[in-house]
C-alpha cells in the first residue's frame, strides 16, 4: 500500500491552565486556545474506515485536555513541548505543529507560541 501523509488538526479548541511566570497568574487558570496539527500516514484508514487505523483527534485532544489542565507552568515554551511530546506517544504521528494562544492576559495583545513543523525519527 503506497504511503498517504496528510494533515489531521484541531482548530481553536481552549482549555484552562495554571500558567504563569509570576506565582500571581499561576493562582488562577488562565485560558490557553491550542492549534494542533499533525502528519499521518492516512492510506489504511482510506481503505478501512476504521477509527482505529488512523490517529483518533477525539483521544489526542482528550490526552491533550488532561495534560493542560492538570500541571501547572511557567512557559507556554514548556506547556508546547509537552503536547508535542503527547502528540508522538502515537506511533502513526510523523510531524507536529502547534500554536498556543494565552487569551486574556492583555487587553490588546495575544501572546502566543508557534511552532515549526517538528519531525520525530522512529
Amino acid at each position: 500500500m503506497q504511503p498517504i501523509i496528510s494533515t489531521i488538526g484541531l482548530e481553536s479548541f481552549t482549555t484552562n491552565v495554571f500558567i504563569g511566570v509570576t506565582a500571581k497568574e499561576r493562582d488562577t487558570p488562565q485560558p490557553v486556545r491550542i492549534t494542533l496539527s499533525v502528519r499521518a500516514d492516512i492510506a489504511k484508514a482510506m481503505e478501512s474506515d476504521d477509527l482505529n487505523d488512523t490517529v483518533d483527534y477525539s483521544k489526542l485532544r482528550q490526552h491533550i485536555l488532561e495534560l493542560a489542565e492538570t500541571r501547572n507552568f511557567h512557559l507556554l515554551e514548556r506547556l508546547a513541548s509537552d503536547v508535542i511530546t503527547a502528540c508522538f506517544q502515537d506511533k502513526r504521528v510523523l510531524a507536529c505543529q502547534l500554536r498556543l494562544e494565552k487569551t486574556t492576559i492583555f487587553a490588546d495583545a495575544v501572546p502566543f507560541i508557534s511552532t515549526p513543523w517538528i519531525e520525530r525519527e522512529r
